[in-house]
C-alpha cells in the first residue's frame, strides 16, 4: 500500500542542472561608468517587461486552452538592451543578465557574475547577489570558485566574505560524501558568526539536511493534518512505503 501525504509549502523555483565549464575566470580591474539615470532606465526596462509578460502569459494560457503554438517568451527580445546597461556597470543588469543567460552558456553566466562581484565588491545592494548561487552552480565547478576566491581577497565587507564561504560549504552540502563532510565542518563554523550575513539564514537548515535527511537515514518524525484535517503523524507509516508530496504555487 502507498500513502500519499501532502502538504503544502512556501513556493521556490529550482533552475536545471548546470555543468559549467572548469576554466578560471579572468578577473577584470572594476570599471564602473554609471550615468546618473542608468537606474531608472534599468527600472524602466524591467516594468516594460513586466507588461509584456503578463501579455505573454494571457497569450500563453490561451494557446493552451485551444492547443495551438503559444507565443515566444519575451525576455529573449529584450536581452540587448538589458545588455547594454549591464556593460555599463549598473549592478542590477549584471545580475538580470546572469539570471536570464542561456543555463548552456555557461562562460557567460560566469562572466556577469564576475563583474557583478569584481566591479561591485562592497556594494550595499550586492547581497542581491547570493540568493540563488547555491543552485546555481556545482561542487565540482573550479572556476566557481576561484571567482568566490578572487572576490573574498577583493572585497573588505566581512559579511560578504562569509557570504562566498557559506555559498561554498552550501553547495558542497550538496556534492559527494567527502564534499558534504567539508560543507558540514565549515557551516558549523559559520553558526557561531555574530551578526548577519548574505546566506547565514540557510545555515541551519542546511546543517540539519546534511545529518538528517540524507538517503539511509531514519527521518525525523513530524506531525500534520491530512486532506481531511485530520491529524497525523510520520511514525505512524513506520514501516510502511510511503510517499510524501510537496507541493506549491508559482
Amino acid at each position: 500500500m502507498i500513502t500519499s501525504l501532502l502538504f503544502a509549502v512556501l513556493p521556490w523555483t529550482a533552475p536545471p542542472e548546470l555543468a559549467l565549464q572548469e576554466e578560471a575566470p579572468t578577473i577584470r580591474p572594476a570599471t564602473q561608468v554609471t550615468a546618473p539615470d542608468l537606474a531608472q532606465d534599468f527600472a524602466a526596462l524591467e516594468a516594460e517587461l513586466e507588461a509584456a509578460f503578463e501579455t505573454w502569459w494571457t497569450g500563453y494560457e490561451a494557446a493552451e486552452e485551444a492547443g495551438t503554438e503559444p507565443p515566444v517568451y519575451p525576455a529573449e527580445s529584450f536581452k540587448p538592451r538589458f545588455q547594454a546597461i549591464a556593460e555599463q556597470g549598473l549592478l542590477g543588469a549584471q545580475l538580470w543578465m546572469m539570471d536570464n543567460s542561456d543555463w548552456q552558456d555557461n562562460a557567460g553566466r560566469l562572466m556577469w557574475l564576475e563583474r557583478a562581484l569584481m566591479e561591485h565588491s562592497d556594494s550595499e545592494d550586492l547581497a542581491d547577489a547570493f540568493r540563488g548561487l547555491t543552485w546555481s552552480f556545482e561542487a565540482d565547478n573550479r572556476a566557481f570558485f576561484t571567482l568566490l576566491d578572487a572576490f573574498k581577497e577583493k572585497t573588505t565587507t566581512r559579511s560578504y566574505k562569509h557570504a562566498a564561504t557559506a555559498t561554498r560549504a552550501l553547495i558542497f552540502c550538496e556534492g559527494n560524501d567527502e564534499q558534504r563532510a567539508e560543507g558540514l565542518a565549515v557551516l558549523k563554523e559559520l553558526r557561531m558568526v555574530k551578526g548577519f550575513f548574505p546566506g547565514k539564514g540557510s545555515v541551519e537548515s542546511a546543517i540539519f539536511i546534511a545529518e538528517n535527511l540524507q538517503i539511509g537515514m531514519t527521518p525525523p518524525n513530524f506531525d500534520a493534518v491530512d486532506v481531511d484535517g485530520a491529524p497525523i503523524s510520520l511514525s505512524d507509516y513506520r514501516g510502511k512505503v510511503t510517499v510524501i508530496d510537496f507541493w506549491g504555487f508559482w
